[in-house]
This record gives structure tokens, C-alpha cells and sequence, in this order.
């Protein structure tokens, strides 16, 4: 895995005649295979598609054999989907030619990035008779693990209209349900994907600045860095990383993901429940060579911000459960607040807070407990909610409540 191949574009942003170099990419006809790319994407609408001039060199989908331009992590390790049971390979039809990454996120859906599955000439998601979907494939060669044809393929609708990378995330539905384990999406305001904690990535992407792909699914950890820092190395850029993107990697580019990465999964252990909860989906990135001292962070469509989302697409309505209902009480600084049990098996609780002062909120990981207390300093101002989920079936929050301690 290594994003550097993206390099040339910022070289032509930095070029005297920037401005006329972008504007002709922006006309060039939209004939590659996107999904072999770890590409940046502007407004479909506007027919802007960044790193066209990188997309036309490399208009061929991966195959699992021969192919130079696999995009893989580079500096990962050897993985397997033993290890990770939800990283499914988006293959062309009837092959195991890799299009891009994915994760299997409930029984019968996977996620994965909307450039992956989208066709610029027509402003719409590709055909899903054009795909199958590999499960429990560690090896592009192989023949083990399972082929599940697509049911349909669902991009959100921002990736339609703006002129970013923004909404870079697509659903797909598989005709039939797989019995490998779904990978759970950070809750929407955990903070595990703020800047300084270790995520890891997987894919099946270039291995090197040599465009030698491995044909296993190889893993590397990246420190997820701050928007700020993030943006500072895309400048170059007509839009800015918002914050339904997250950034991982290394400035030295010692470690990266790579092009054909595109779709993986990002991932951050939960320290609160043991388990491995995906953060982001690799969208694009900026540098010479994977590896390369050249390279920029990598960026990726930040998942909680697409989780309620997400649960209205893929959960049923007898899937999500319901909203809990919260008694309080305060007695003297001591706040309590308890919730009724959902009757679904398996359902957790999540306590959001905000300060009355601060922007933004905060998530507390309850597992299956249904109360909670804490003794509060004075002047303590909170708003406070509560909400249910299962998996990645989410029920709404109840109405934010007030704590005020003096």
C-alpha cells in the first residue's frame, strides 16, 4: 500500500500553467477503469476528476497475476482474511481481477468507495452486473473463499454533487448473505479517529514506488494526523479535507497504501470493547512513488459521519432498536441516568455529552449496561443523549437532556 502515485498532479498544480493543465484534464474523456485507482474525485457534475492525467496511464483493471499498477500497502505485512473476516475484494465479473477493497459491514452489504463504482460519463453508480464480490480471499489467485454476485450498488448523493471528495462512500448489496463475521463502524462521535491514534489499513495495493503488487492482502498501521497538518500538504487543491475525511500516514512516506488500496478499510481498536472498528475508506492521496519522500498523508472518507446513514439503508426497521428511554437524576453532584433494555439481543448503548461551551460532542461506550453515574465538579454544564445499536443498525438518539451542577 502506498498513495504516491499520485505525484504528477501535484507537480502540475505547482507548474506555471497550472490553471490550463487542470482545465484540459477536466475535458479529457472519462474512459478508465476508476476502481484501479486510488483517485481523487471532484465534481462528476462539473466533470472535474482529479489525477485524470494519472487515471489515463493506468486503464486497465487488476489482474491477480500480471498486472504491474496493483495498487498495495507498501512497508505493510503479510495478512490474511483470516484475520480480518470482512475484507472482501470488489472483482470484475466472473474474475478475480481486483477493482478495489472493501468491507463487509452486515451479512448482506459491503462498503466500499463510491469512485470505485462510478461511472463519470454517466453521473450514475456502474452496473452491479459488472461486479462480483470475494469473500474469505486472502490471495488474488486463489480460488478459495466465496463469490456473491451484487444486488444493487447505492453512492451517496454528495458524491453527485459537490465538487470535493466528499461523500466518497458506496453501498453494496449482495444477492445473497454471506456468514462471515461484518466489521462494526465507529460509533459517530467516538473520538478513536482523532489525530495521534494508530489505525490500520489493508488492502491489496502496490507493495512499492516499482509498482509491484503483491498478490496477498498485506496491513500497515499509519498514525491518523490532524485535517489541519493534513491540509497543509493539498494545498494544490481546488476543494478542502472537511471533516467527512480522516488522514493517516507518514510524512517520511516509510509506510502508505497505494493505488487499488481504494475501498479498504481503515481501522482503529476499540481499547473500550476489544474489537476493531473501521474509521475510514481509502479515497486518495497525493505523492511521486509509494514510499517516496514526496508522498502526503492519505485520505479517507471518515465512516461515523455516514453511520446513521449507513443504518437507514442497510437495517430494517425490525433490525434497529428502538430509541431508549432515560430517567435522571441528579442528587447533589451525583448524576445517575438509566434506560430500558431493547429486547434485541445483543444491543448496545452509547452516552453523548457536550459542554455548553464546546462544539463538539463526545461518546461514552456503555456496552449492554443500562445506567450510568458520575460524581460532576460544580459548574458543570452538560447536554446529554443516549442511543442503541446493534452492530451497524442504529436507533435515533432521544432528545438531549440537560445537566446542570452549580
Amino acid at each position: 500500500m502506498n498513495t504516491s502515485y499520485l505525484f504528477p498532479m501535484v507537480y502540475f498544480y505547482h507548474h506555471a500553467n497550472a490553471t490550463q493543465l487542470f482545465a484540459s484534464f477536466r475535458r479529457a474523456p472519462s474512459t478508465i477503469e476508476r476502481g484501479s485507482l486510488k483517485d481523487a474525485r471532484l465534481s462528476q457534475r462539473s466533470g472535474v476528476i482529479l489525477l485524470l492525467f494519472i487515471a489515463l496511464l493506468f486503464t486497465h483493471p487488476i489482474h491477480a497475476t500480471e498486472n504491474p499498477i496493483q495498487a498495495k500497502i507498501h512497508n505493510g505485512l503479510l495478512s490474511s482474511t483470516q484475520e480480518w473476516p470482512w475484507m472482501v475484494i470488489l472483482a470484475n465479473k466472473g474474475s478475480s481481477d481486483l477493482r478495489c477493497g472493501g468491507t463487509l459491514i452486515a451479512k448482506n452489504w459491503v462498503l466500499t468507495a463510491a469512485h470505485c463504482v462510478f461511472d463519470a460519463n454517466t453521473n450514475q453508480p456502474l452496473s452491479a452486473n459488472l461486479f462480483d464480490i470475494l469473500l474469505n480471499r486472502s490471495a488474488l489467485n486463489s480460488t478459495s473463499g466465496e463469490r456473491i454476485a451484487i444486488d444493487r450498488i447505492e453512492v451517496h448523493h454528495s458524491f453527485f454533487t459537490t465538487e470535493s471528495m466528499d461523500g466518497d462512500i458506496a453501498l453494496i448489496k449482495l444477492s445473497k448473505s454471506s456468514n462471515l463475521e461484518p466489521l462494526e463502524l465507529l460509533s459517530e462521535f467516538n473520538d478513536q479517529d482523532s489525530a495521534g491514534n494508530i489505525a490500520t489499513a489493508l488492502g491489496w495495493g502496490m507493495t512499492s514506488s516499482y509498482r509491484q503488487a503483491s498478490n496477498n492482502l498485506q496491513k500497515v498501521e499509519l498514525p491518523i494526523v490532524s485535517n489541519s497538518d493534513c491540509q497543509k500538504q493539498y494545498l494544490f487543491l481546488p476543494f478542502k479535507i472537511i471533516n467527512s475525511m480522516v488522514c493517516a500516514g507518514f510524512q517520511n512516506g516509510d509506510k502508505d497504501t497505494c493505488p487499488g488500496d481504494s475501498g479498504g478499510p481503515l481501522m482503529v481498536l476499540n481499547p473500550a470493547r476489544g474489537t476493531w472498528q473501521q474509521v475510514g475508506i481509502t479515497s486518495f492521496s497525493n505523492s511521486r512513488d509509494c514510499g517516496s519522500i514526496y508522498r502526503t498523508y492519505g485520505v479517507f472518507t471518515r465512516t461515523k459521519n455516514y453511520k446513521p446513514y449507513i443504518s437507514d439503508k442497510i437495517c430494517s426497521a425490525q433490525e434497529v432498536p428502538v430509541i431508549p428511554i432515560v430517567q435522571k437524576n441528579i442528587n447533589g453532584h451525583v448524576v445517575s441516568l438509566t434506560w430500558n433494555r431493547s429486547r434485541l439481543a445483543g444491543t448496545r448503548y452509547l452516552i453523548t455529552y457536550q459542554a455548553y461551551d464546546e462544539a463538539t460532542p463526545h461518546s461514552l461506550e456503555m456496552n449492554d449496561r443500562t445506567d450510568f453515574s458520575i460524581d460532576l465538579p460544580a459548574n458543570s454544564h452538560y447536554y446529554v443523549w443516549v442511543n442503541a445499536y446493534k452492530g451497524n443498525c442504529v436507533s435515533p438518539y432521544t432528545d438531549k437532556d440537560h445537566i446542570d451542577i452549580v
